[in-house]
């Protein structure tokens, strides 16, 4: 039987979407759910921050002098350890990290040639194979809708700019396929997947940032709606932390500092892509 949280889900400060202040923090959450959750339900809370190690894990292999981020679930001298007990052949002398790291530690120092963009790729893949493994079909369905967005703002953009897109589409799923193969608006698939109509309609805002907090608040909004029947169970924790992060992000990310993010991750794509003028943040 699923475990309930009542206490400590009615002690939680209610959070909106248009906030702009918080009196928790997400790494304050964090360590509450530790000491509260059962081991198995708090596994579920730190894929959620497995993002962040990624990226965490990508900047230490290619030294690229960005700041270590403290969301995620390891510390920087974890991966560390990790990378400098490498044995060969697969063998590391401990194990701390999820196992899709290792694979990735042990595939960057066996490689000829090491690309940023590649690498990134692989463990994007390989994240997605970890979720698409979760146990729970609330989280799991949430993530992968996540990628299937992504997947579709790809597609979107690189067939107006007529740009090859498929080896950039992550996932060997119905929606992944549909919107690799497929030359309808909707992927041939809008009539099983309803979100996808509201998603090209968001995707066609040109200005990021507007795009951006759309994109979030469609999110919002279908968390709203699958965890209305969620009262005192780990989905309500999920549903809260989520909606937290989101409204953290934004309160984070000033105009200054959002032109800043968004100039990276334009920076990072420009290696593939040229962008047309109007996706230029001055």
């Amino acid at each position: 039987m699923a475990k309930e949280y009542q206490y400590l889900i009615s002690g939680l400060p209610e959070v909106q979407f248009e906030d702009n202040k918080l009196s928790l923090t997400s790494n304050d959450l964090r360590d509450i759910l530790k000491e509260e959750l059962s081991k198995s339900d708090y596994k579920l809370i730190e894929a959620l921050f497995l993002e962040y190690d990624n990226q965490n894990l990508l900047n230490i292999l290619f030294d690229r002098n960005k700041d270590f981020n403290n969301l995620g679930n390891y510390q920087q001298k974890d991966f560390e350890t990790a990378l400098g007990e490498y044995k060969g052949e697969g063998e590391f002398t401990t194990r701390k990290l999820e196992n899709y790291f290792y694979e990735i530690i042990q595939e960057f120092l066996e490689a000829e040639e090491k690309n940023f963009l590649d690498f990134e790729k692989k463990i994007t893949k390989s994240y997605y194979e970890y979720i698409s493994s979760l146990k729970n079909i609330y989280l799991k369905d949430y993530l992968m809708l996540k990628k299937d967005i992504k997947n579709i703002l790809i597609a979107i953009q690189a067939k107006k700019y007529n740009l090859a897109f498929t080896d950039e589409i992550m996932g060997e799923d119905q929606v992944a396929e549909a919107i690799k193969n497929s030359n309808a608006k909707d992927f041939g698939i809008g009539d099983e997947y309803e979100f996808i109509d509201e998603i090209i309609s968001i995707s066609s805002t040109t200005n990021l940032m507007e795009r951006e907090k759309k994109l979030d608040k469609y999110l919002w909004n279908y968390l709203e709606v699958n965890s209305f029947f969620h009262y005192f169970d780990i989905e309500r924790v999920i549903t809260y932390l989520l909606g937290l992060m989101m409204v953290e992000r934004w309160i984070k990310l000033d105009p200054v500092r959002g032109k800043e993010e968004f100039k990276d991750i334009l920076s990072a794509l420009a290696n593939s892509y040229e962008f047309p003028k109007e996706y230029v943040i001055k």
